[in-house]
């Protein structure tokens, strides 16, 4: 019985991407403006995720209809933004 192989990570991605994350990890990877400005809105909302949400929509992360984003979608956009922002963007 053959099994399918386990689908392998981009070359040179983070190990800390996820299939989960990797959709902001793929708009932030190479927009260092970009990431500097939601980088300044976690800052402001380090523990509220509803108003963290809020400003995304202000800098252009938000669903295609222009609502915020969804709790999960700005827990991973926290995790991609601190990781870019470790590695220098």
């Amino acid at each position: 019985m053959n099994l399918p192989s386990a689908k392998s990570k981009p070359e040179g991605e983070p190990d800390w991407v996820t299939a989960d994350n990797r959709r902001f990890y793929k708009k932030l990877a190479n927009d260092s403006v970009l990431v500097g400005k939601v980088i300044d809105a976690i800052a402001q909302h380090p523990k509220d995720n509803s108003a963290l949400a809020e400003s995304l929509v202000a800098i252009g992360l938000h669903k295609q209809d222009g609502t915020a984003l969804d709790k999960a979608s700005v827990s991973r956009i926290r995790t991609v933004a601190s990781g870019l922002n470790a590695i220098g963007g």
